[in-house]
């Protein structure tokens, strides 16, 4: 009966309902973004009004074709070749780091995160990410043996570090734990010295994300999440710039002239939109009172000329992005299929959370993209190819087989 269930399975390849319309939610979030920069840009530095919104609207076919492009390539093939994902590793590697050779780096306000490439600026966490979720799937799918089945009985956990220090625990530590840590190093340490603290704590929280789902041993990973949390701390408090940050986030009236200018002004700007908005090309936060009102702060200038209720409903469509690759996850068989589209949906939820929380004053000021929004071209083509990375898995899971639904007796 399940061989014949997975029979037929096999010869219905396609995304399904959940695909087409998380790529309808994507479609609507990304047309709606182009919108937006013809009066988001207002204030951007070159002379023209519609600057941004003509190189948005240029970026849109390099991410359309990097999108196809993700759907069509048979990842499980990379995965199965160790060479070329380890290659892919070491060559994200060396393109963060090389933003710190003389000539090649572009500084943009203290801070080398970007490669002039003539048509536009590459900014080299993105595609990091793309082959840190990649090299991590790929880790996940070959080691899940060493990983223990999920045990939620908190207070239950022994957190002894390692048990009777046996070969096998110290070998469940080195594989469970610190490999994929040091895997997220190579690709964290070039970006955290741009310095781009965010995007590392972002791929922190994702690589982790994935280890917990992947059952990892609790009494090995809390230790280290406690430990991180707490150099984050001793880090934080001895970098005056990050340190004055955190202090504006929580009382952003006390300077608002200085550290909380930011933040203030973006709360300004959601709150003069009340519900409905002042209309489109009515607001005046963006020409030139809202720094970065095109990109980092873009979901305040959709609040204050659309309102309330359009913030809201874009929170929604990502959580409901978010649901809808959950519900598929559930059904996905294959190890590396599953992690590979969870770290990309992962990497899309979690940083329009972290864009949407700084914006509303629940997170500290952190310059990160709102995805399919928020002006760039790196943002925008990243982006689509997680998008088409989890439309391609999808796909294969309806060719290779999903488990039959549960049977209610």
């Amino acid at each position: 009966m399940d061989e014949d269930f997975h029979e037929e399975l096999k010869t219905k390849a396609g995304p399904g309902w959940e695909g087409w319309l998380m790529l309808l939610i994507v479609g609507i979030l990304i047309v709606f973004g182009i919108f937006v920069q013809s009066s988001a840009g207002y204030a951007h530095k070159n002379s023209d009004h519609y600057y941004t919104f003509y190189h948005q609207l240029g970026f849109l076919f390099p991410a359309l074709l990097c999108f196809f492009v993700a759907t069509k390539i048979n990842f499980k093939k990379i995965c199965e070749n160790s060479f070329l994902i380890w290659s892919i590793y070491a060559g994200a590697i060396v393109l963060a780091a090389s933003v710190f050779v003389p000539g090649v780096g572009l500084t943009v306000k203290g801070a080398c995160r970007w490669i002039h490439l003539g048509f536009f600026n590459l900014q080299v966490s993105d595609p990091a990410k793309i082959a840190l979720t990649l090299v991590m799937a790929h880790y996940l799918s070959v080691s899940q043996r060493y990983f223990q089945t999920p045990n939620f009985k908190w207070w239950r956990l022994s957190f002894s570090f390692i048990p009777n220090l046996t070969r096998e625990g110290w070998l469940d530590l080195w594989r469970g734990l610190i490999l994929p840590t040091i895997i997220l190093g190579g690709i964290v340490a070039p970006i955290g010295l741009e310095p781009d603290l965010g995007t590392s704590i972002l791929c922190v929280c994702v690589v982790y994300s994935l280890l917990f789902v992947a059952n990892a041993r609790m009494r090995f990973v809390l230790p280290v999440c406690l430990t991180g949390l707490a150099g984050l701390g001793v880090l934080i408090y001895n970098w005056p710039n990050r340190l004055a940050r955190v202090t504006s986030f929580m009382n952003p009236e006390k300077d608002v002239e200085n550290t909380g200018y930011q933040l203030w002004q973006a709360l300004v700007a959601l709150a003069s939109g009340r519900a409905t908005g002042k209309g489109f090309g009515e607001g005046i936060q963006c020409r030139g009172f809202l720094p970065e009102a095109h990109t980092d702060c873009v979901f305040a200038i959709i609040g204050e000329e659309f309102g309330f209720v359009v913030c809201v409903t874009i929170a929604l469509a990502f959580l409901f992005l978010f649901l809808l690759g959950i519900d598929r996850l559930r059904r996905i068989t294959d190890v590396f299929y599953f992690n590979l589209c969870l770290g990309s949906l992962l990497f899309i939820v979690l940083q329009a959370c972290v864009n949407m929380f700084v914006i509303t004053g629940m997170a500290p000021t952190k310059g990160m993209s709102l995805p399919f929004i928020s002006y760039g071209g790196s943002n925008l083509v990243t982006m689509c190819i997680f998008v088409g990375i989890i439309f391609n898995v999808f796909c294969r899971s309806r060719e290779n087989g999903i488990l039959p639904p549960p049977v209610n007796l």
